[in-house]
């Protein structure tokens, strides 16, 4: 798209450009303004060459920091019990356990 802007400037201005020429004294190249048109092609061809441009990079680094075994668990704090509970509730149920099985009477 770039090297439409410098053909549409030499349609648009062709005679003042023809008057710049730089090859007035020779009227045998025929040049009638064209040095111009091609010098700023060049200019164009040149912007837009990618190896011509000077390149820079900047080289951005985030750093994060991460240890998971170092993790601050909230204190809870523990109330004490002054004295111990006392019960005197005792459970007295008992059984004996029996492995015998009674067999079903004979008919």
């Amino acid at each position: 798209m770039k090297p439409v802007f410098p053909i549409l400037d030499f349609v648009v201005n062709y005679d003042a450009i023809q008057e710049l020429c730089i090859n007035k004294d020779k009227p045998e190249l025929e040049c009638n303004g064209s040095c111009h048109l091609k010098s700023e092609l060049a200019k164009t061809a040149q912007d837009d060459n990618p190896f011509s441009a000077k390149k820079t990079f900047q080289l951005q680094l985030e750093v994060l920091f991460f240890n998971p075994y170092e993790w601050d668990s909230p204190v809870i704090p523990t109330i004490p019990f002054a004295t111990k509970v006392t019960d005197s509730y005792q459970i007295a149920y008992t059984y004996l356990p029996t492995f015998d099985f009674i067999k079903p009477p004979h008919a």
